[in-house]
């Protein structure tokens, strides 16, 4: 299983990551390469589904796959003057954090014990907290401007 979630999630993290840099093939074919990952992922899920032993093991797997998801659109709308995307960013890390906390403390909180499977969401969240700190004091010295 965590082959397959790499598998899915790692397309995500590049096209964010190629978009942030600004490469030209992928902000002229963002669409289509959205399309084509959507039904990337949905796949992966729908096989997640049909191969897993156990509907609960399946039912976890699809909300880690999920809040990675979250996590990977709240990182690449994290740091923009926009407010729809500040939106995306502030709801999405919300939702990464509310999905990891049943997905991840389930059973990887019997496995690991609860430090060890909390412990991505705790640096997780102080960073995207920073960053919010640090926006709001931008703000308030005029260096920040929503649009």
């Amino acid at each position: 299983m965590p082959l397959i979630a790499l598998l899915i999630e790692m397309p995500w993290i590049l096209l964010s990551i190629f978009i942030k840099l600004e490469v030209n093939y992928f902000k002229e074919n963002l669409k289509l390469i959205s399309v084509v990952l959507y039904i990337f992922f949905i796949i992966f899920i729908v096989f997640g589904l049909l191969l897993s032993p156990n509907l609960s093991i399946a039912i976890l797997f699809i909300l880690i796959l999920i809040s990675t998801f979250l996590l990977t659109a709240c990182w690449h709308f994290s740091i923009s003057i926009y407010k729809k995307e500040k939106i995306i960013a502030i709801l999405g890390g919300i939702g990464y954090g509310i999905l990891s906390i049943f997905g991840r403390f389930n059973k990887l909180g019997v496995l690991f014990g609860p430090i060890t499977s909390l412990t991505p969401i705790f640096l997780i969240s102080i960073g995207f907290i920073l960053i919010l700190v640090i926006e709001y004091y931008m703000m308030r010295k005029g260096l920040l401007n929503y649009v």
